[in-house]
């Protein structure tokens, strides 16, 4: 479990940076400097504080050093003090900026200019409050407050916000919040718009600590605007990320993860590399909060790459912190340790007792995984102590949340039971944080160790659910994308506790429970009324898009992707509100005793739906056409996936490569290594399973969705077909063997005989047949389509540029890219869709339901049946195969035999699995 992290108070150029100012004549006894040209610099020297810290510091030691130093006056070489000791605080040297604090004062006292020792107070307030020390801080702002004439608002509204920044620094959020209040007020009076903004930014970092989202949003919103009007942008950007979490916490998800893509551009395309860092610590701290442990472990490892360089010890702990405890989650133990004792050690020397005792809390979790209890033991005792002392609704709470883990491991299971219920309450503050899930499952254990059954089998169901209600809250991709295993494990738990506790219909609930949880959207679009994926408004921009990105012209949009990022996100974002349309339709469909309707939709075929234990594993649930359900353990399924698929797909992806004349050569060298993998792998997928019948459908699950499995099958005399979740079951229903049969060929002279060829064999069997290259005769057509042939050339644009450019995969024709809005359900409905064309079946998957590519496309168009391809194919290979194809399959044969059929036709012909096996079957 994790917690909702928006307490990251950071270092505000203008509100922490006092200015040089004429101080009142009766301050001193002399003018404030024998040269004016000196303020002038120092002026200058203080306004790069923020950017350039270090050569600020150069040039301060120069100045030092120079042979006017002794001309310089008294007030004159204070300053200079001053400016050196803002300098150390700004690289994180906040015990060496405190004594040249000192130094300033002293020196400035010695002048008579008391009002800018009261201004250097500021400065000297936060770098104590850096350092954790609250009593000296306070002290010190007690002096600057008599120091600093009643008439400078402004110099006294900084005090009381950097004296905050102590307070929150300490946990003391009431005395935190008045002081900003009191900084806020006080800078109104002085019409400083840099500070409002900073005073509004600090009490919303209060208010999301506090759990008040809502306020929160609202003050970082107005802090953002004012700081940005003010053209103090890399403060606003600090408010603007503060923003994104407040909006998470809210399940504002699209208004969130537009503010998030808004910084993380600006970061990249900014130069400021502590400005970078602090930023990036900001987004890990979100996607932690949200349970997506791989992302924040990569924004927070470069993070900290970024800010080791800057010297700011203090914000170096705290992302050490951070890493710990995201290294914690992805079981990295050793690692996790190294990060947090040494953060442990800086709070140490610091004295901050508050992030002393919350990287204890990580670090005991450390120990209780590794099995030494006592030291976990000890550090909780005191954590929890003071936590509960210092922050009895925040980290107070999460304490208890640790604690009942421990109790929970020694087998304290009352003690377990109430502080996580109590740690509940907390969370029900952070609706979109993943620690309430994580605290519903950690009660389920309890539960079910206690022999409460029924109760462990309730809150297993409710962590699923809450887990994938927070997934739905940010869209169907962006975050199931970068949950991974995270996710696999949290809900492998889930399914092993209803397992065990769920009696004789443990399978069933099980298998129910995995549907809720692998439901994605395409299941949302595919179930609902409403006709096609894309809005007819959006076809043309998208269609325009991937012609531009695709382009070979001189100038194609990658070389613009500033523009194209943008519309990309925009487009991602309008599909990912359509597929949430019909969510009361499909939770019925899925909450529903599912099993009993797929039972009906079967018709004498048995479904396999492959998952991963909380452990690794992988299992088989086995749905029998008669309803019942059983589980089978893969046990060398997950071996047989590095040892034999990984070099079995590095060989099919060289072959794809490898120039045509000498392609059969190297086909003929690695043809018995190839056949031995593949038998192996075959081998751990399905001898294990006991099935009864020939026809099989599949449900495959993370890495599995890139295997052929149907091809996998053959020596098993199974026809395979997959669908990515098994409420897309339909009946198998005759596909009508007569009709229309549209066939459209790229710009290949192979492309071109396959269509030819198969459209006569289709005008034998009595289609009427339309044979074009162009994608207008597709776009164009009234007609009812029953089969929709492309033999093409396909095409993704690069990763490197988003993970929604699977919006962008087209297939070449005369006229321009064929893309996936162009299946329409109006004339596909019930058709077969045959894409003859490289990796047409592959697709990014979030583990289930959230399939993205060709096949969303063409179940979402309503197709009956798909045939794709898995990797790349030659036009030899892909014509035989459409040949034999639909020679079974005209003559009556679903997808799944004709395509088994076909398989073995040419198996004969080309025994190397790369020829014959790349052929899926969907439907």
């Amino acid at each position: 479990m994790n917690r909702d992290r928006s307490d990251l108070p950071i270092e505000r150029n203008a509100a922490t940076r006092p200015q040089p100012q004429a101080a009142p004549a009766g301050d001193m006894g002399r003018p404030e400097s024998a040269d004016p040209h000196f303020d002038a610099l120092l002026s200058q020297l203080t306004a790069r504080l923020w950017s350039e810290p270090s050569e600020v510091l150069r040039t301060v030691d120069e100045l030092e050093r120079s042979p006017l130093r002794p001309a310089l006056s008294g007030i004159a070489n204070a300053k200079l003090l001053r400016l050196r000791a803002h300098g150390l605080r700004a690289v994180g040297q906040c015990r060496a900026a405190v004594q040249a604090y000192e130094r300033a004062t002293a020196a400035f006292v010695r002048c008579g200019a008391e009002s800018e020792a009261g201004r250097t107070a500021i400065g000297h307030v936060f770098a104590l409050a850096l350092l954790g020390d609250l009593r000296t801080a306070t002290r010190i702002a007690r002096i600057g407050r008599h120091r600093l004439p009643p008439p400078d608002p402004r110099s006294r509204s900084r005090l009381e916000l950097n004296l905050g920044h102590a307070y929150f620094h300490a946990c003391r959020l009431d005395d935190a919040e008045d002081l900003y209040g009191r900084a806020l007020d006080l800078a109104r009076q002085a019409g400083d718009g840099a500070s409002i903004g900073a005073a509004l930014h600090h009490r919303g970092l209060v208010k999301s600590k506090q759990g008040a989202s809502k306020e929160a949003a609202d003050l970082h919103r107005q802090a953002m605007q004012l700081l940005r009007s003010h053209g103090m942008e890399s403060a606003a950007m600090y408010a603007e990320a503060s923003l994104a979490l407040a909006e998470f916490a809210l399940g504002h998800e699209h208004e969130g993860l537009q503010t998030l893509q808004r910084v993380r551009r600006r970061i990249d395309s900014g130069d400021d590399r502590r400005a970078k860092g602090l930023l990036r610590r900001e987004l890990a701290t979100g996607f932690a909060a949200l349970g997506a442990w791989g992302a924040a472990r990569h924004e927070a490892t470069l993070a900290l790459q970024e800010i080791r360089g800057t010297g700011l010890e203090e914000d170096e702990a705290r992302l050490s912190c951070l890493l710990g405890r995201v290294q914690w989650a992805l079981g990295w133990y050793s690692e996790a340790r190294t990060h947090l004792e040494q953060a442990r050690r800086f709070y140490a020397s610091r004295d901050n007792r508050w992030r002393f005792h919350l990287a204890g809390l990580d670090l005991a979790r450390v120990f209780l995984a590794t099995g030494r209890d006592d030291e976990a033991g000890a550090i909780l005792r005191a954590s929890v102590r003071f936590l509960r002392r210092k922050d009895p609704h925040g980290d107070g709470a999460f304490a208890e949340a640790v604690l009942a883990e421990d109790h929970l491991r020694h087998h304290r299971l009352g003690l377990a039971i109430r502080m996580a219920r109590r740690a509940r309450r907390w969370a029900t503050h952070f609706p979109a944080s993943s620690c309430r899930p994580a605290l519903a499952l950690l009660l389920a254990r309890a539960h079910g160790r206690r022999e409460q059954p029924e109760l462990a089998r309730r809150w297993a169901h409710r962590a699923v659910r809450e887990a994938e209600t927070v997934l739905d809250r940010f869209g169907p991709h962006h975050l199931q994308d970068v949950l991974g295993e995270s996710r696999d494990r949290f809900h492998g738990a889930a399914f092993d506790l209803v397992l065990e506790h769920g009696g004789r219909r443990a399978l069933v609930e099980a298998v129910q429970l995995l549907a809720h949880a692998r439901r994605g959207p395409l299941v949302d679009v595919c179930l609902s009324e409403k006709d096609g994926m894309t809005v007819r408004s959006l076809r043309g921009s998208i269609s325009r898009l991937r012609d531009d990105l695709l382009s070979t012209s001189p100038h194609p949009a990658h070389h613009r992707p500033s523009a194209v990022r943008r519309e990309i996100e925009r487009l991602a974002q309008v599909l990912d509100r359509r597929a949430h349309r019909a969510r009361a339709r499909v939770d019925r469909v899925v909450a529903d005793p599912p099993v009993r309707e797929w039972v009906r939709s079967l018709s004498g075929r048995e479904l396999v739906l492959f998952d991963r234990s909380h452990e690794g594993g992988w299992r088989a649930f086995l749905v029998r056409s008669d309803g019942s359900v059983e589980l089978h353990a893969l046990p060398d399924l997950e071996r047989a996936l590095h040892d034999h698929w990984q070099p079995l797909h590095l060989t099919f992806q060289t072959a794809a490569y490898v120039d045509a004349g000498r392609r059969p050569v190297f086909l003929e060298r690695t043809l018995a290594d190839s056949e031995r993998c593949f038998q192996e792998l075959a081998e751990s997928i399905w001898r294990p399973l006991p099935l009864r019948t020939s026809e099989v459908v599949v449900v495959p699950h993370a890495s599995l969705h890139g295997l052929p499995l149907g091809a996998l099958a053959l020596d098993f005399a199974s026809n395979v077909s997959r669908v990515p979740h098994p409420a897309l079951l339909r009946r198998p229903s005759p596909v009508s063997r007569k009709g229309h049969a549209l066939l459209l060929h790229g710009i290949t002279e192979g492309a071109r005989r396959e269509a030819n060829d198969l459209g006569r064999r289709l005008q034998q069997s009595g289609f009427e047949v339309e044979i074009s290259d162009r994608r207008e005769m597709l776009l164009r057509s009234r007609a009812r389509w029953s089969v929709l042939h492309v033999a093409a050339h396909g095409v993704r644009p690069p990763e490197a540029m988003l993970p929604e450019n699977w919006l962008l995969s087209g297939l070449q024709l005369e006229d321009g890219w064929l893309g996936f809005e162009s299946l329409d359900r109006r004339t596909l409905r019930g058709a077969l869709i045959y894409l003859s064309s490289c990796e047409s079946a592959g697709a990014g998957a979030d583990g289930g339901a959230g399939l993205r590519g060709w096949t969303a496309a063409g179940l979402m168009a309503s197709a009956q049946e798909l045939l794709l391809t898995a990797w790349r194919i030659d036009d030899t290979t892909a014509s035989d195969h459409a040949r034999a194809f639909y020679e079974h399959w005209c003559a009556g044969d679903s997808v799944a035999v004709a395509a088994d059929r076909a398989r073995r036709a040419l198996r004969r012909q080309h025994p190397h699995p790369f020829c014959w096996a790349g052929f899926v079957a969907v439907g």
